[in-house]
């Protein structure tokens, strides 16, 4: 919430000093985006004297873990142990998953986890217990980047110790090429096989995938390419197909079933790029051509699919395939008539951006029994079919949701409805957003039919068809479960031009201002991006552009400044702030554009931005690479080569925008970086005018000098059609690394500096 990566520590008994108003409890997972994700509530028990701080960090943690697995039969598999204050310790198992024994696994440079044991499986340890409740969604370099409780904050005992199986990788062998073979994994140093019980393309589709593949086109058993002679290490595996690693696949367990025998071992033929055999579908059965039954061709003859699994994203996929737009619906148990030829697919499991059904994961060819009472179907869409409307709200931006299909109005059932549901809904009447996803049918109770249920936008489409939903009018619900939305819009009053003045949101049928308790650059630059514009310049407090007339809305807004719309925005609750007046009506000053002006080429020339309709510089006060960085990406290059000063490339005739800009690595638009505020630094002078030099691709070439081979040297640089060296302040490994991967090595073993390998001649870059 305060834009820092992390948290070192979260001390308690008012260390930082004590409060003065009201006590909140919160219990969080540690994984939300803001404390009102948080449980919590006011506890009037709790004085200040119990205040809790926090103490944060930027960038990588500063204190990483180290781990190690101890008590297992090999290296791959143990207990897991934390080094902390010159000591090693335990974690308690509580929470523990295969999410955190992934990280662990990872950081002693295996690719995966296989198993997270729990209940001190390989021993109890002697020392402290040093962690608890830990919560990694997998992804993490480090244990100390995961969510936890804290250092020995909690009782537990050493018979929870959790622990870790390890694993390296997977191979394909016997195969008459390396994307097809048996399927061997690395566990306890040796190779193991996979029993074929329950293998399908599914698990096929994971195991091409790790090796480096786009997708499995066959899943063979009864050891078509060999028997193995290692282990038997896996057995039952059950994957959806859209899993990363077999790790996250379901299985019984990492053992040896001797009783499933090499004859059976598990293989996978693997394919690279586009699928080499894509599926033709056909709909047949409906009263038109956009819906019907879903029949597939294959070996020359028509087959249908087994609805097991069958949803919307599959339908898409489909309707897609067939020049729609979308699917509205994925009817089942052959609703458009029972097919004759055979059942060809099964638990068919799609993401819905796929071109082909190929492509999505599914059991494999005709491998399975169904009944063609369950074939599956399609109804398919163009344009945009649904159209929707508000009812029963006090004006036209809030009301019960109704969304008019085949002729006649229907409403939607509040499972799973939110606030992303009821933002597309607003788009969809011609709104900026959405400020509540009313439930439980607030505004009125509908008479229709209940048309939608478990509606799941992400928030950007531009239609609810576009939206993952459970079908049309194939549900059970009730209309005291009715969805509702409060929609509004923004607008900038009082400014000279439209990309500034006063920000006012209609709300209940009114223009309403927000008080500027907390408004900063971040909150600006939601508003300016929902107005069109690329960022924000200024946040503008005190009424900046007049004061409004209307009530003052929310206060204490807290955008990240990612935010799409500042309904995503933690603020206070939405009333009449009377203890907030228009004297402090927010506002916020947009901008749109940058441009290079006065070098040889498009790639460079001194930097200018546009604002209150007339372009502008930038003072080079701490003008540097990672400011002009961000304009290159901005102008469409891919980085910056320089960062000129002292009008390099001319002084400007305009305003002086920015002084004092400073961006972060990660900044993508000067709007995301620290500044001083637009204004007129006058007191800086055209004579300061900042610059850039930008370039695409790769602008430069390294070669290594003066070495004993040619894996070491003096590192030099080709630019601008001669060689240069490189000064060795801050050089280090990492910088090292970079030029020993330019030159095709897997990396660097030393960064010497002081002119190791002999002086250059050049000019030093």
């Amino acid at each position: 919430m305060l834009r820092f990566d992390g948290a070192l520590d979260s001390p308690r008994s008012a260390r930082f000093g004590q409060g003065s108003g009201d006590i909140l409890y919160v219990d969080c997972f540690g994984t939300e985006d803001s404390l009102a994700d948080c449980f919590s509530g006011v506890d009037s028990s709790c004085g200040h004297h119990r205040d809790a701080g926090a103490v944060c960090y930027s960038g990588a943690h500063p204190n990483p873990m180290e781990v190690r697995l101890i008590g297992g039969a090999n290296e791959a598999e143990g207990r897991v142990e934390v080094l902390y204050d010159g000591l090693w310790g335990t974690i308690c198992d509580t929470w523990w998953d295969l999410r955190d024994a992934r990280v662990v696994c990872r950081m002693l440079g295996f690719n995966g986890a296989l198993d997270a044991p729990r209940s001190a499986r390989f021993g109890q340890g002697s020392g402290r217990i040093l962690l608890n409740l830990v919560g990694c969604d997998g992804s993490e370099d480090n244990l100390a980047d995961c969510a936890h409780a804290g250092i020995e904050r909690y009782i537990c005992s050493p018979r929870r110790d959790a622990g870790a199986i390890c694993y390296s990788g997977v191979h394909l062998v016997g195969g008459s090429n390396d994307a097809e073979g048996r399927v061997e994994v690395m566990h306890e140093g040796s190779w193991g096989t996979i029993c074929d019980d329950w293998w399908d393309l599914r698990d096929a589709r994971v195991v091409c995938r790790m090796a480096g593949f786009d997708g499995a086109l066959d899943a063979p058993g009864s050891a078509r390419f060999g028997q193995g002679s290692g282990r038997i290490l896996l057995k039952y595996v059950n994957c959806d197909g859209n899993e990363d690693n077999l790790a996250d696949c379901a299985h019984p367990g990492i053992r040896d079933y001797t009783s499933c025998g090499h004859t059976r071992d598990a293989g996978a033929i693997c394919y690279s790029g586009t699928h080499p055999n894509p599926f033709q579908v056909r709909l047949v059965g409906g009263s038109n051509d956009a819906e019907g039954r879903l029949e597939v061709l294959n070996d020359g003859s028509w087959g249908t699919i087994c609805d097991n699994s069958w949803e919307l994203r599959d339908a898409s996929v489909v309707c897609r395939m067939m020049g729609f737009n979308g699917a509205l619906d994925a009817p089942t148990t052959a609703s458009f008539g029972q097919g004759s030829g055979r059942i060809l697919l099964n638990y068919v499991s799609c993401k819905g951006t796929e071109d082909n059904l190929a492509e999505c994961a599914h059991a494999g060819i005709g491998r399975y029994l169904c009944s063609h009472t369950r074939d599956a179907g399609a109804i398919c869409y163009s344009g945009n079919p649904f159209k929707v409307r508000l009812v029963g709200g006090s004006d036209d931006a809030e009301g019960r949701v109704e969304v008019l299909y085949d002729g006649s109005w229907g409403t939607i059932c509040d499972s799973w409805w939110d606030l992303r549901d009821a933002r597309v809904v607003c788009r969809m009447l011609g709104f900026d957003g959405a400020l509540g996803a009313p439930r439980s049918a607030r505004f009125g109770q509908g008479s229709g039919r209940i048309l939608l249920k478990n509606v799941n936008c992400e928030g950007t489409e531009d239609n609810l068809a576009e939206c993952v939903h459970e079908g049309i009018g194939r549900h059970s619900c009730s209309h005291t479960k009715d969805a509702g939305a409060i929609c509004y819009s923004v607008r900038l009053v009082g400014g000279s031009d439209d990309a500034k003045g006063r920000v006012e949101v209609l709300y209940d049928g009114s223009w309403e201002t927000i008080c500027d308790t907390w408004w900063d650059l971040r909150d600006a630059k939601v508003v300016c991006r929902m107005l069109g514009f690329d960022g924000a310049l200024g946040a503008p407090r005190s009424a900046r552009f007049g004061q409004g007339s209307g009530r003052v809305l929310p206060r204490n807004v807290n955008c990240q400044g990612t935010e799409d719309n500042l309904a995503d925005c933690t603020h206070g609750q939405l009333g009449y702030h009377t203890s907030c007046g228009h004297a402090r009506d927010a506002s916020v000053i947009c901008f749109s554009g940058v441009r290079l002006v006065g070098g040889s080429n498009d790639a460079e020339g001194r930097v200018e931005v546009m604002h209150d309709g007339s372009w502008g510089t930038i003072c080079d006060v701490d003008w540097d690479l990672r400011d002009a960085r961000v304009v290159c990406i901005m102008a469409g290059f891919d980085g910056a080569l320089d960062a000129p000063g002292s009008a390099r490339f001319g002084q400007g005739s305009g305003r002086i925008f920015l002084a004092n800009v400073d961006c972060e690595r990660t900044d993508d638009n000067l709007a995301d970086c620290a500044h001083e505020g637009v204004g007129d630094y006058t007191s800086c002078g055209h004579a300061k005018d900042a610059g850039v030099i930008c370039y695409s691709g790769d602008p430069f070439e390294v070669r290594l000098v003066g070495g004993s081979n040619d894996a070491e040297g003096r590192v030099e640089v080709l630019y601008d059609g001669s060689w240069g060296t490189i000064c060795d302040d801050l050089w280090d490994l990492s910088d090292a690394r970079v030029v020993c991967r330019m030159r095709g090595f897997d990396g660097a073993s030393d960064a010497p500096g002081s002119a190791r390998f002999g002086q250059g001649s050049g000019e030093l870059r």
